[in-house]
């Protein structure tokens, strides 16, 4: 037979400590949620720097190696939509001098209203 003792401490939650817990549960996966969307975001604007700052070396490379006027701005040409195609509302501009300077604009996916820049000066 059982014995059933009245005098013993209260064992497992009650119900406020769960619903407690499971409130500081959804706030932690809210956070984790926002850092999740913010990474993604830098993710994709990292990745469009990246683009653009190798779009830029090539074209210092070209400009080094020719030194036709009429092949370097064949080579501008070509340049200006390939990063005009590859970029969002992508755009270029080559300023050539001592130093050269190249500037690549475009807007960001993640967001469109924000416009990001990369230059580029370098030897002709």
């Amino acid at each position: 037979m059982f014995v059933i003792n009245r005098h013993c401490p209260h064992k497992g939650f009650t119900l406020i400590e769960v619903l407690v817990a499971l409130s500081l549960f959804a706030v932690v996966l809210l956070g984790l949620a926002g850092l999740q969307a913010a990474a993604l975001k830098m993710g994709h604007q990292t990745r469009a720097q990246a683009h653009a700052a190798q779009l830029a070396t090539q074209l210092l490379h070209c400009l080094q190696i020719s030194r036709d006027a009429t092949q370097q701005a064949e080579e501008i040409q070509q340049w200006k939509m390939r990063v005009n195609t590859q970029l969002p509302q992508g755009e270029g501009r080559v300023v050539q001098g001592r130093p050269t300077v190249i500037t690549i604009t475009w807007r960001e996916k993640t967001a469109p209203n924000q416009q990001a820049r990369y230059v580029l000066e370098g030897a002709p």
